[in-house]
């Protein structure tokens, strides 16, 4: 079965910290997946990546098809 979303070898750092390096994983339709970390682990900027709100420092980022991603960040007030 083909990955609706690859991540591959994704690196993101900010100046000179590293958030996360030699990342690789797929999604694939049908699941659900979650996300796990401490605070300040990366989490929210890995779903801005898939997102497309922001650019990982190396690394690609594949979607099978056109994709539709809303991202809905806990900023927004939104409750």
């Amino acid at each position: 079965m083909d990955s609706l979303l690859s991540l591959k070898n994704i690196r993101k750092s900010y100046g000179d910290r590293p958030i996360f390096e030699n990342l690789a994983c797929d999604f694939y339709g049908a699941s659900a997946n979650m996300i796990l970390g401490e605070n300040g682990s990366g989490k929210t900027t890995l779903l801005k990546l898939i997102a497309g709100l922001a650019r990982p420092s190396t690394g690609e980022i594949l979607f099978r098809g056109d994709p539709r991603i809303g991202y809905l960040g806990h900023n927004t007030f939104l409750y």
